[in-house]
């Protein structure tokens, strides 16, 4: 079922003694359904699911989280990820978190009733063996990752499941707020050895956002300052806002691999536009800005859903974020 809300956001930050936490929520999730034509997902399904099933096909969930709030120079202490487990037929059984090693799709593939069968695989989504349907293949059918797992839990009946800091989830997280072009996330894997151990986990696009993925990250501040310039980043792209949902402001943020002129606009699910945020030529880099919830005119605007959309010469790119009241 597509939703409309967060595809990532900080729902808090602490600051204690020289420390700081952050709790994100996902910027993308998806399921890999084993399939040899590789034709089925379910990007904005509202469910995930690890294991084999009855039927004795595997599935494999995939997510990944922004970490655009953490400074570039922060030093990684601890990383912790949660799910919320809804459906098995299963008992305890472990599931094992592996550090995926290229990106993958989120289409709007959304299948229908228990959703674990999937449904057919729309554009860019990941499949058992396409990491972009239908133009980019897995170099290994099931996904590429380390298989050496980063972290692993038991999971039993229905509630929420933590995988707690280990050494290597925080090399992950590390890693990737150093370079932010390798953060492709992690793939969730459940018991294949057998049947009927699949699992099924609330994704980003449950109707209630407590019953989201999130991760934990405490972080303190580095002894050097590492910019997010043309050194690292090497594509467009446009970040999901945070917070989202939000009142009364939120942040964009996009990145840019060179000196082009950039225009950020927002508007109403109409077409009309709101307000030009960002109109000018801009250096190679990671650029935000806040909007306030205010029209062009300085005048407030309603509760409801809102388009953002980056222009540049050779790019163009739009997401949906949420203003509440």
């Amino acid at each position: 079922m597509i939703r409309v809300f967060v595809l990532i956001a900080v729902i808090f930050v602490a600051n204690i003694v020289g420390q700081t936490t952050v709790e994100l929520l996902p910027e993308k999730d998806n399921t890999l359904f084993e399939d040899p034509q590789g034709t089925s997902s379910n990007g904005a399904g509202e469910y995930l699911f690890t294991g084999n099933t009855n039927n004795g096909q595997v599935r494999r969930a995939l997510v990944q989280f922004n970490l655009g709030v953490i400074p570039g120079d922060a030093q990684i202490q601890s990383v912790a990820l949660s799910l919320t487990m809804n459906k098995t037929v299963a008992g305890p059984t472990p599931v094992t978190v592996h550090r995926v090693s290229r990106d993958w799709g989120e289409g709007a593939s959304d299948a229908a009733g228990e959703e674990g069968r999937g449904t057919s695989a729309a554009e860019n989504d990941a499949t058992w063996i396409h990491a972009f349907f239908n133009t980019t293949a897995w170099d290994t059918p099931g996904g590429d990752y380390i298989s050496t797992p980063s972290a692993t839990d038991t999971v039993d009946g229905n509630g929420t499941y933590t995988w707690e800091s280990t050494a290597p989830l925080v090399t992950d997280v590390q890693s990737w707020v150093d370079d932010p072009n390798s953060n492709h996330g992690w793939i969730i894997i459940g018991d294949e050895s057998v049947i009927r151990t699949a699992k099924r986990f609330y994704s980003k696009e449950s109707a209630d956002t407590t019953r989201f993925p999130r991760l934990i990250v405490t972080y303190t501040p580095g002894t050097s300052v590492k910019s997010r310039d043309s050194k690292t980043i090497k594509e467009y792209r446009l970040f999901a806002n945070y917070p989202n949902p939000f009142n009364p402001e939120t942040t964009l943020s996009f990145q840019i691999p060179e000196r082009t002129r950039v225009r950020l606009s927002v508007y109403d699910v109409l077409g009309k536009t709101v307000d030009v945020l960002v109109e000018k030529e801009l250096q190679a880099g990671t650029h935000s800005v806040q909007w306030q919830g205010i029209d062009k005119n300085g005048r407030a605007v309603p509760s409801g859903l809102y388009y953002y959309r980056l222009e540049t010469e050779s790019f163009s790119a739009v997401k949906k974020m949420l203003f509440l009241k």
